[in-house]
């Protein structure tokens, strides 16, 4: 469940307008860095525990970390995201990709009754997700994804690309 506390200690998190960043999210709307989960806020600080726990147990794999590549978006009327994935270089370079993935945890799915509701769009195979309060979505990093939304209402989610294996450890002491 989505606690008040969570949400308004979210708010309270240095955003810059989405018009002004340089990746695929675009529109009215608000965001954080990518490292929301740096934050020392205790509220924060439980978010991410929980979260890894629940990628954790829904992979069957152990999460390495989530402190880089996190984010809290508030998307207004226009906002959304351009297909993209969440592959970078490094992943290719170094064969990570297969255990790369990404989540998104819906605090707020806004207005849905608009003509575009902010459906999570997945391509290859193309498939379309109406996001719930509350909800949690993992994809492989390397899935497309996009999404538009119209609402009157913010929209507020938690985004995280994080990497999963089947045990981190035995990587760590193979070095």
């Amino acid at each position: 469940p989505v606690e008040n506390e969570l949400l308004l200690a979210l708010q309270a998190i240095d955003s810059k307008k989405l018009s002004t960043t340089t990746d695929a999210r675009n529109g009215e709307g608000f965001c954080t860095d990518f490292q929301l989960f740096a934050s020392t806020l205790p509220e924060v600080q439980l978010l991410s525990k929980d979260l890894m726990a629940i990628a954790s147990r829904a992979l069957s794999k152990e999460v390495c970390s989530f402190k880089y590549s996190s984010f809290f978006n508030v998307f207004q009327a226009g906002a959304g995201t351009t297909a993209h994935s969440h592959i970078r270089p490094q992943d290719i370079q170094f064969e990570l990709w297969r255990h790369k993935f990404s989540l998104v945890y819906y605090l707020d799915p806004g207005d849905q009754n608009c003509g575009n509701p902010g459906l999570l769009r997945l391509y290859k195979p193309d498939m379309e997700i109406l996001p719930e309060k509350g909800m949690i979505v993992i994809i492989p990093a390397t899935r497309m994804h996009s999404s538009y939304y119209e609402g009157t209402k913010d929209r507020m989610m938690v985004g995280v690309n994080f990497y999963a294996f089947s045990d981190c450890l035995s990587l760590e002491s193979k070095k």
